[in-house]
């Protein structure tokens, strides 16, 4: 395929435009965009474009509507984890810690549905990352507008070994597609982690999921069990990936009380994203509490790597 001088690989994603292309210190980064429903969609890919790392809505600019700012993929879930809590209110969060925020597809919806004084601290190491999320992805850390919401260019896990707050939310999303860095696999971490949530907090992971392997979503899950008194799973319909939630305190039958807050809650955009969540087909299985068994990673053993490796190579045998 013919190309421009200059560009190293069209866009990596089907009937996408290259909007933007270049290499930082960690990643080689694409920003590719290709028409929406009610304008265009803009997508930011790394690396070997196997992933998408943030997606951002332009029908929002026009239209104010949250529902404009779904994904019907991962990011959209962080939002809706708080709710394994019973009688949970959208007013009672307000605050959230995302690790890998990328070019900020989860804090934009956070500021929509639960306010525009929400206190976000979003952390990603690459700082051409959030340049570039500033450019293409309308993020509005610098917006005075947004008075709390800043992003810390940062080790997330440096981040939060160091702040004094708490937060409802702390988020983890950092990747180097395929990989996760062990160092925010394991047992450590997520007692750090589970320090810095206010009593009803939440600590989320989004894992990788190729069909129904669910190996790194186990294992994640049972070093989360080790730390937090529960933790649950939602599978995300659209993509290979399911999220995992931690919850600070015990909560009893959580995925009845998700349920409960779904029927109680009134906002479309959250109603829409917890009916997702709790939907089932071939693709995904309904939202569910952990409870098996698995090993537990920790500082001085998480071969993370290791167990992502062997998920690619029988993915691949499987496809010769």
């Amino acid at each position: 395929m013919l190309q421009p001088v200059g560009i190293i690989k069209p866009a990596d994603c089907n009937g996408c435009a290259l909007l933007y292309e270049g290499e930082s210190s960690y990643n080689y980064i694409q920003v590719a965009t290709r028409p929406g429903n009610g304008g265009d969609d803009i997508y930011l890919i790394l690396n070997e474009g196997k992933a998408i790392h943030s997606v951002y809505r332009t029908a929002f600019a026009r239209s104010g509507d949250p529902r404009d700012l779904l994904t019907n993929g991962p990011w959209d879930y962080f939002n809706v984890a708080p709710y394994f809590y019973p009688n949970r209110d959208p007013e009672s969060i307000t605050s959230l810690a995302l690790i890998g925020s990328a070019a900020g597809t989860v804090p934009k919806q956070f500021l929509t549905l639960y306010g525009a004084d929400s206190r976000i601290d979003s952390v990603e190491i690459d700082p051409q990352i959030v340049d570039i999320g500033r450019r293409f992805f309308a993020m509005e850390d610098q917006d005075p507008r947004f008075p709390n919401y800043r992003t810390h260019v940062q080790d997330g896990r440096v981040f939060i070994e160091l702040t004094d707050q708490k937060y409802d939310v702390i988020g983890m999303d950092a990747y180097r597609q395929p990989y996760i860095p062990f160092h925010l696999t394991t047992r450590q971490f997520f007692e750090t982690v589970r320090a810095h949530l206010t009593p009803d907090g939440v600590a989320v992971v989004n894992a990788g999921k190729p069909g129904t392997d669910y190996r790194l979503v186990e294992v994640l899950a049972s070093t989360m069990k080790a730390v937090f008194p529960q933790v649950f799973l939602i599978d995300v319909p659209s993509y290979g990936n399911t999220i995992i939630v931690g919850v600070n305190r015990p909560v009893g039958d959580g995925v009845a009380n998700f349920v409960a807050n779904y029927q109680r809650i009134q906002d479309p955009t959250l109603r829409h994203i917890m009916a997702t969540a709790l939907a089932s087909d071939e693709r995904k299985l309904p939202v569910r509490e952990w409870t098996g068994e698995g090993p537990v990673f920790t500082d001085d053993w998480a071969p993370v790597e290791w167990v992502i490796d062997q998920i690619i190579i029988e993915q691949v045998e499987q496809v010769q």
